[in-house]
This record gives structure tokens, C-alpha cells and sequence, in this order.
């Protein structure tokens, strides 16, 4: 099993960017999940423990351990891949996402907009197998939102 893991501890700028990233609700749902184990990982939490309250596995735990602690913060985003570069960054997903929420349209109402956000949100939990910001970007693709 390995001896347990010494808890980490956190410099103040590091437990507040993590703490902003885990609340969040515009970065990509992937982000928030790494900075909250990393939180779990400095309040004493074993990878055992925490692997189970996020649903996740032991080793996925242990990896964003590692990468936190040879990478820092930025190591929790995810690698740049090989292929067709992405057609929008995560930072501009998040305005998207925000201004969808936050302005009213012409001849609309804000209800609406706070509906088409709902609706979207339930369509991407109930019939995408995985929650990322690319599900959600070829949702709007196809929805013309």
C-alpha cells in the first residue's frame, strides 16, 4: 500500500487561487475537480481518502499530487494535446458563460436567458458521458445559442 503521504501545505496565494478555481462555475469542470483534491490533499486527506468522496480513482489522485507538486498551480491545467489546435480557449468559454448569464437580450428577458443556461446544463449532464467545456462548446455549435 505505500506509506501515507505527508498533507501539503499550501502558501497563502496558492490556497486562495485554489480556492477560487474549486467555486468556480465558469472554468472547465475538470479544473475544479484537480483544485479541490489538491485542497483535500492540504487539510490531511489521504489519496484513499479522497479518491472516493470525488468519485474518483486512487491513481487519478495521486497524479494531480504529483503534478501539483513538481508543476504547482499550473500544472492542474490540462497538457496541450496533439492535433487541430482548440478554436477557443477556456478563458473565453468562461466570458461566453458569463455573459450568457448576466445580460438580457434584445426583445428578451433575462428569465430566458437563465432558462436556455438551465436547459443547456441539464441537456449536457443527461446525455454526454463526459462534462467537459468541448461537450458544451458543440452544444452551442449545434443550438446556435
Amino acid at each position: 500500500m505505500g506509506r501515507p503521504k505527508a498533507a501539503l501545505v499550501l502558501r497563502p496565494e496558492q490556497r486562495e487561487q485554489l480556492e477560487g478555481m474549486a467555486s468556480s462555475r465558469s472554468l472547465p469542470a475538470g479544473l475544479v475537480s484537480r483544485a479541490r483534491i489538491i485542497l483535500l490533499i492540504a487539510s490531511g486527506k489521504t489519496n484513499l481518502q479522497i479518491a472516493p468522496q470525488l468519485g474518483l480513482t486512487n491513481a487519478t489522485v495521486g497524479k494531480w499530487r504529483r503534478r501539483f507538486l513538481e508543476q504547482d498551480v499550473s500544472g492542474l491545467h490540462d497538457e496541450v494535446r496533439s492535433g487541430r489546435p482548440r478554436p477557443i480557449s477556456d478563458h473565453r468559454v468562461a466570458q461566453l458563460v458569463r455573459k450568457t448569464l448576466e445580460t438580457k437580450p434584445k426583445g428578451g428577458t433575462h428569465g430566458s436567458i437563465r432558462q436556455i443556461a438551465q436547459r443547456t446544463r441539464l441537456l449536457l449532464t443527461q446525455c454526454r458521458p463526459r462534462h467537459r467545456h468541448q461537450e458544451y462548446l458543440g452544444f452551442l455549435r449545434l443550438s446556435r445559442l
